[in-house]
């Protein structure tokens, strides 16, 4: 049983959070969601979507079914095969979820590649990074820590030199 001077500041503890307000602001989502702007696994490839390494919005692990997809747009030629597509990821030093999987970006590889990481695998369904990646919206941390690395390093390979 809580004594009358625990009560107290209990009491004091309780009355200044709800005078102060809740530090976070609730915001309603809106009823018409935003444009998707990346396709990766759990969302499924999109069409003609151009594959992340060459400048696009697709995120989708490598198949043969997304370079037949690449493959019928132009983005790669009809010798280049799977496991140089994968390779190519490799080179760039991206894991993909070929690697390993269920990590939500937090794993060594850093946040998605959409944000500057080295991270394409999938991010967890539900969460505030899924609809991060999916909607391109910037995260809370990378806006306040002002984290931003170029599309190029990816492309180039110095992602790890921009730590």
């Amino acid at each position: 049983m809580l004594r009358n001077g625990n009560n107290r500041i209990i009491f004091g503890i309780i009355l200044s959070l709800v005078l102060a307000g809740c530090a976070i602001k609730y915001e309603p989502k809106p009823l018409k969601p935003p444009e998707i702007m990346y396709c990766f696994d759990t969302v499924g490839h999109r069409e003609g979507a151009r594959p992340f390494i060459q400048g696009g919005t697709c995120c989708c692990t490598p198949t043969d079914e997304i370079l037949r997809d690449y493959q019928e747009h132009g983005y790669y030629p009809e010798a280049f095969g799977l496991n140089n597509l994968i390779n190519e990821y490799k080179q760039r030093g991206i894991v993909t979820a070929l690697d390993y999987t269920l990590t939500n970006n937090l794993d060594d590889a850093g946040p998605h590649v959409v944000f500057g990481g080295r991270s394409m695998i999938p991010p967890t369904p539900g969460t505030q990074n899924y609809e991060n990646v999916l909607f391109g919206k910037q995260p809370h941390w990378k806006i306040k820590k002002k984290v931003i690395r170029r599309l190029d390093y990816v492309k180039k390979g110095k992602a790890d030199q921009q730590k």
